[in-house]
């Protein structure tokens, strides 16, 4: 699981424009606000950034992206995802004399000695190889049935886990915050919120 953790501590100092002091409630309740704004539009960053790297259905990944409020009293937020290996069957795959072919990140790779099978009870069709997952990679097996195992690439969560996602998402979240906080600020001075 990778998460993005965003933590503003309190300010205490009365800002520009803005001519009146903030009880500590006041600015822990603007900063709960800041900050969950900032998670909302922080998810939806790194989504369409791991959206722009892997080919990856947005209903998929925005399903296992969770955001955790800010309150007044824990004003801090957080963006995770979680998710298995993905099956290499979603990732559109076409079967060739090579091998199979799919598209996880804008171009279509061939998988050398895989093959589409469909499971005759469940009716699941997925991409498989001979051979089994080791330490050191996949090991292939030539020749033998068995072991046959379904292929699968990372998930969800070491998608999100990218340093250039994570990066971009921290410094999205961290403008957001700057720019909301001085606006919930100004909405609690003008009496709109409390």
């Amino acid at each position: 699981m990778f998460s993005v953790r965003i933590e503003v501590g309190r300010a205490r100092a009365t800002f520009k424009g803005l001519k009146r002091e903030f009880s500590n409630r006041e600015i822990n309740a603007a900063l709960a606000r800041s900050i969950n704004r900032a998670t909302i539009t922080g998810r939806k960053e790194a989504s369409q950034d791991i959206r722009r790297t892997y080919r990856i259905k947005a209903r998929r990944l925005n399903a296992r992206m969770k955001v955790r409020r800010a309150s007044t009293y824990r004003p801090t937020g957080a963006i995770s995802t979680t998710g298995a290996p993905i099956p290499l069957s979603e990732f559109r795959p076409t079967q060739g004399k090579a091998g199979v072919r799919v598209n996880i990140k804008g171009t279509r790779k061939l998988i050398p000695h895989a093959f589409i099978a469909t499971m005759p009870k469940s009716g699941y069709k997925g991409v498989f190889m001979r051979g089994r997952y080791k330490s050191t990679g996949f090991e292939y097996k030539p020749g033998g049935r068995l072991p046959i195992t379904r292929l699968s690439t990372v998930g969800e969560g070491a998608m999100f886990g990218n340093p250039v996602i994570i990066e971009k998402t921290l410094d999205k979240t961290e403008e957001t915050v700057t720019k909301r906080f001085v606006h919930e600020l100004r909405a609690i001075a003008s009496g709109f919120v409390r």
